[in-house]
């Protein structure tokens, strides 16, 4: 995800929705363990947002939500569509940003769109 908007680390927040509420990401044993890093892009005079989105499927469901806040007035609500082709892996095939359908594995962008077949997305704000 790239944010045209300036902010850092302690600006955002990553929430994973488990049994209908908004559960704090934090793993300690991860790089980042807030679920997310934030990098500068000065060619693109931009911060990019690297987002661990949630892979825990509840029940039957084959979606799952994360929440991106940054700061109090920007948030971003991403769902994933996960394939789970053993008990040990997960397989991002489709994301919505706020309801909208913007990455599929079945279907990538062009190659010299935004970052091709890569599972990222781009948002301006």
């Amino acid at each position: 995800m790239v944010r045209k908007t300036l902010f850092t680390q302690p600006d955002v927040k990553i929430y994973n929705l488990i049994a209908g509420k908004e559960v704090l990401f934090y793993q300690s044993n991860l790089d980042h363990p807030d679920g997310f890093d934030v990098s500068r892009v000065d060619s693109l005079k931009a911060n990019i947002l690297n987002v661990m989105v949630n892979h825990q499927l509840e029940g039957a469901h084959n979606t799952t939500t994360t929440i991106v806040k940054i700061s109090d007035n920007i948030v971003d609500t991403l769902k994933c569509e996960i394939a789970k082709p053993n008990a040990a892996s997960s397989i991002v095939t489709k994301i919505w940003l706020n309801g909208k359908l913007k990455w599929d594995a079945a279907n990538p962008k062009n190659a010299s769109d935004d970052f091709g077949h890569q599972r990222a997305i781009t948002v301006f704000k």
